[in-house]
């Protein structure tokens, strides 16, 4: 039993410390980061909503940013949904 206590806590402070999902768009010398949250919240932001999934089979909805938007931002070392 104090072993699955200690091993719990050591493992803790590893789960409190997940961090948001990021992706990191690097154009040249400027590179921008974008969190989930930035990018759901982008005006450019579309639905996507596929009927049958190849992979899962079953209808889903996806939310997409183009890209083309994203270097953009990055180039421009701003956001069009969000000032720096």
């Amino acid at each position: 039993m104090r072993v699955i206590v200690l091993l719990c806590l050591f493992l803790w402070p590893g789960f409190a410390l997940a961090e948001e999902p990021t992706i990191t768009v690097t154009v040249g010398d400027q590179t921008r980061i974008f969190t989930r949250d930035q990018l759901l919240a982008r005006p450019d932001a579309a639905t996507i909503q596929v009927p049958r999934d190849i992979t899962y089979r079953v209808p889903l909805t996806y939310r997409a940013v183009p890209v083309a938007s994203l270097l953009e931002a990055a180039s421009n070392g701003r956001s069009r949904s969000r000032s720096w």
